[in-house]
C-alpha cells in the first residue's frame, strides 16, 4: 500500500526549472494497518528527491513544495493510520538516502496538526529516500 497521486497530471509533467520554487503538489496517503517495522502509529515515506523538497504530512495527505530541483515521486510509501489532529511527539529516522533529513515542525494547533520535514540532496540527480515518521502522545 502506498502514497498515490491525486487524479490529474503527474508532478513530473510540471517539473520546475532549476531554482524554481513554485513546484507544489500532493500525494494522497492510503492506509496500511501493518507496515513492516512498525509497532505503533507512523509512516514509512519512500520518495525520490532531487535537491531540496519540504514535505507536509497532515491527516491522510502528504503534500510537498519543491525549493530546488524537480518534483518528488513516490516509491512505495505507507502509513499505519492518518496523522491525528492532536499535539503529538514525533520522531523521524532516515533509513535510506545520501543527503540530510530534518524535522521542521511537529503537529500543533498553529500549523493545523501537521508534520513538516525537509529532505535535502546536494548531489547531482535524484536519490531514493526512506524516512520513518513515528508519532505518539
Amino acid at each position: 500500500v502506498a502514497l498515490h497521486q491525486r487524479a490529474g497530471p503527474k508532478p513530473e509533467a510540471a517539473a520546475p526549472r532549476a531554482g524554481d520554487t513554485s513546484g507544489r503538489g500532493a500525494l494522497a496517503v492510503r492506509q496500511a494497518p501493518e507496515v513492516a517495522g512498525f509497532e505503533g502509529p507512523g509512516c514509512d515515506l519512500r520518495v525520490w528527491v532531487d535537491h531540496l523538497t519540504e514535505f507536509l504530512l497532515q491527516g491522510g495527505t502528504l503534500s510537498y513544495q519543491v525549493r530546488r530541483g524537480s518534483p518528488p515521486s513516490d516509491a512505495g510509501s505507507a502509513c499505519t493510520e492518518p496523522l491525528p489532529q492532536a499535539e503529538l511527539a514525533v520522531t523521524i529516522s532516515k533509513l535510506r538516502g545520501r543527503g540530510s533529513v530534518a524535522l521542521l515542525e511537529k503537529p500543533s494547533s498553529a500549523n493545523g496538526y501537521a508534520v513538516r520535514l525537509r529532505i535535502e540532496d546536494q548531489a547531482a540527480g535524484r536519490e531514493l529516500y526512506q524516512v520513518r515518521v513515528v508519532w505518539g502522545r
